[in-house]
């Protein structure tokens, strides 16, 4: 039986294979359950000396993988079935979300990190030809895997800004976004992306650093599951998602598809929780968030600076030609917006009326389940 190896930084974390019904099944290694700095892969999979297997295993790992488009171009590309995780992690599990690799039995990480180093030119091809996936890379393969529906390749980054491919285990430090092409009703994707990054960063939220790389044509995120100490060393930091705290599949992760609600996820995120005071109005702060924001541009095409003390202002507005406003709709403003960005003109959001009532909807879910206090405004 064939069987991929988990590993953090160097260090064995466990094994993971697949059963006679070729449903996947993880334990730890001895050396890891006695190491001092062990951490779990999720809540639900305990250090322990035990055979994991069902929902919690498939989902953690699944979740490691890309979906849509992305997991159908690299599964024809690789000859490997979209559903088959064990043969997609082995052959893309080399640099995943988080703190772990997934690595075949003959491959150990090395203490020599090895890189290729790349051109724009390039990565735009990539992108163009494999949806940012490096493919046929002659010798040492990129084992890169993101979650999600969009094209986005992970680099390393260095000190002097050139961009390096991370082939075999070596983690990488950043993603690119390049903006969503093939969906002509939601344009310039990758500088919206950067923009409400710093909408964000603008009222304290804690995001990762974004900016806009002009030549590139596309975000570049700085990972927030990577530190870099002061010798230089890349450190992979632990991480889950809800699906993978909860046990549910990439498919099931949205509400309306049988996925978890609000309530479910505020609980998940306080029973682990060392603040759930604290994190519980975090979550809140996102979840608002979360929210399509408005921009309104003056007719020098530039984004009007607001200033308000809080997290949104909702209000009517009527249509003001050039000004931007979307005629008769309720608009959410999203606050700060510093008179140093600037967007092409018409570049705005709005939240239509349905998505406030849903707001209300949540907010008594959360009341009645007793997480939000009843009398909180």
């Amino acid at each position: 039986m064939s069987r991929l190896n988990v590993y953090h930084e160097k260090t064995l974390v466990g094994y993971l294979s697949e059963d006679d019904k070729q449903e996947l099944v993880f334990s730890y290694s001895h050396d890891w359950l006695t190491s001092k700095s062990a951490i779990a892969l999720s809540p639900e999979l305990p250090l322990c000396e035990h055979l994991f297997e069902g929902n919690y295993v498939e989902s953690f790992f699944e979740n490691l993988l890309p979906e849509g488009d992305v997991l159908d171009f690299i599964s024809q590309a690789e000859h490997i079935s979209p559903g088959n995780v064990f043969g997609l992690l082995e052959r893309f599990g080399g640099d995943t979300a988080g703190a772990f690799s997934i690595l075949p039995e003959e491959l150990v990480p090395s203490d020599q990190l090895h890189y290729l180093p790349v051109t724009i030119a390039k990565i735009k091809q990539w992108f163009i030809q494999t949806k940012g996936v490096p493919l046929n890379i002659k010798g040492e393969q990129s084992r890169m895997s993101l979650s999600g529906a969009q094209d986005k390749m992970t680099v390393f980054i260095d000190a002097n800004g050139a961009i390096l491919i991370p082939l075999g285990s070596a983690p990488s430090t950043h993603i690119i976004k390049p903006s969503v092409n093939h969906r002509l009703d939601i344009p310039h994707t990758a500088i919206n992306e950067v923009l409400i990054m710093r909408l964000a960063k603008e009222i304290k939220l804690n995001v990762a650093e974004t900016r806009y790389d002009s030549d590139l044509c596309a975000a570049v995120i700085t990972r927030y599951d990577r530190e870099i100490d002061k010798q230089g060393n890349i450190k992979r930091l632990h991480q889950n998602d809800l699906c993978q705290a909860l046990g549910i599949p990439s498919s099931k992760k949205y509400e309306a598809e049988g996925g978890p609600s609000l309530v479910d996820c505020f609980a998940a995120v306080l029973k682990q929780s060392s603040q759930p005071a604290k994190d519980k109005k975090r979550l809140i702060e996102w979840v608002i968030f979360n929210t399509e924001g408005v921009l309104a541009f003056d007719e020098s095409d530039r984004a009007r600076s607001k200033s308000t003390k809080r997290i949104y202002k909702v209000y009517k507005q009527k249509h003001k030609g050039s000004g931007g406003y979307v005629n008769g709709q309720t608009i959410v403003l999203l606050l700060l917006v510093t008179s140093s960005i600037t967007v092409p003109v018409g570049f705005f959001f709005y939240m239509p009326d349905p998505a406030l009532k849903q707001w209300d909807k949540e907010d008594k879910r959360l009341k009645k389940s007793g997480i939000a206090k009843k009398d909180r405004p």
